[in-house]
């Protein structure tokens, strides 16, 4: 055993042990994608171009049965789709007010 580090043993926490883990294609828990293009509906509000190869773009979604103000960086792939990007935010729809009176107040300064 080398000096100053803890024993490999079973009983460390956060370490998976060989053997441990599922099978692949074992089954597992199902769940519901949370990248933003997986949205139930989505009613795009505006576009605004940043380049020949990138936008924003800002949709009203539903995700989960909630509402949101969704507001991303999109991207031209070598397909010619439009994608999305990690970079963005999903704004719940009831604070869309507070959202507008902030940029509102932003503008102002």
């Amino acid at each position: 055993m080398t000096r100053g580090r803890a024993p490999l043993t079973s009983s460390r926490r956060g370490v998976a042990q060989p053997g441990s883990a599922p099978a692949l294609g074992a089954g597992g828990r199902w769940f519901e994608s949370s990248r933003p293009d997986h949205m139930e509906n989505e009613i795009v509000v505006a576009e605004l171009e940043r380049g020949p190869d990138q936008k924003i773009v800002v949709r009203r979604t539903v995700f989960r049965g909630r509402e949101y103000l969704d507001i991303r960086n999109f991207f031209l792939a070598d397909s010619g789709e439009w994608l999305p990007t990690k970079k963005g935010i999903a704004i719940p729809w009831e604070l869309r007010a507070e959202l507008v009176a902030a940029l509102e107040r932003a503008g102002e300064g």
